[in-house]
C-alpha cells in the first residue's frame, strides 16, 4: 500500500466520525502569489480532476476551518486557532459574548464558530474553455469531500483508489442543487 493509500484510508476513518481531531499542522500560504484563483461549483453538473498533493504521504485534500459572514461585507477569514498558528479574535469574541449573556447571545455566538471545509487543487474538466483556466483552488464543504473519500475507498474491499493520480485520469463529477454556499 503507497503511502497515499494510507492517507486516503486515514481520511475515510476520519469522515466517518462525527468530529474531527486531525491535529496535523499545515501552514497557509499566499496562495495568489502562485497564480491559483478560486473555482466555485455552478448550478448544475461540475466536472473538475483533484491534482495530488506535492507530498506523497498526504491526503489530496487539506482541512481548512473557516469563520463566515464576519462584518458588515460578510467577509470570511480562515481561523488562525484552530490552525494551531496563533489566537483567533473572532472565537475570542465568541468566547467572549458567549460568557456575557449566553442566552441573549445564543445566535450571534453559533454564528461565529468557524466551519470545516477542505481545499482541493483542481482542473475544471467541464469544457476545453474551463480546463484551459488551469489550476484554482476549490474549498469544499465537508459532504463533497466525504463524496471524494467514499468513491475513493472500495466498500467490498477496502482497496483505495487514488482519484487525484494523473495517470489515472480520473474526473468527480457532481450536482449541485440550488446557489447556498454549502
Amino acid at each position: 500500500m503507497s503511502k497515499r493509500d494510507e492517507a486516503i484510508k486515514r481520511e475515510a476513518e476520519a469522515a466517518e466520525k462525527k468530529y474531527d481531531n486531525d491535529d496535523r499542522l499545515w501552514y497557509l500560504r499566499d496562495l495568489k502569489d502562485f497564480g491559483l484563483k478560486n473555482w466555485a461549483s455552478k448550478e448544475g453538473e461540475n466536472y473538475i480532476r483533484i491534482l495530488p498533493p506535492l507530498d506523497d504521504e498526504m491526503y489530496f485534500g487539506y482541512k481548512i476551518y473557516v469563520h463566515y459572514n464576519i462584518g458588515v461585507n460578510n467577509n470570511a477569514f480562515i481561523c488562525p486557532e484552530k490552525h494551531k498558528v496563533g489566537k483567533c479574535p473572532i472565537c475570542e469574541k465568541r468566547e467572549a459574548l458567549r460568557r456575557e449573556d449566553e442566552e441573549t447571545n445564543k445566535e450571534i455566538v453559533s454564528g461565529l464558530y468557524p466551519t470545516q471545509r477542505v481545499l482541493f487543487q483542481i482542473v475544471d474538466t467541464k469544457s476545453k474553455d474551463t480546463v484551459a483556466e488551469g489550476i484554482q483552488l476549490f474549498d469544499a464543504p465537508k459532504s463533497i469531500n466525504k463524496e471524494i473519500v467514499g468513491l475513493s475507498v472500495k466498500k467490498r474491499t477496502g482497496e483505495t483508489i487514488d482519484i487525484s493520480d494523473p495517470e489515472l485520469n480520473l474526473d468527480f463529477a457532481f450536482l449541485r442543487v440550488g446557489k447556498k454556499r454549502d
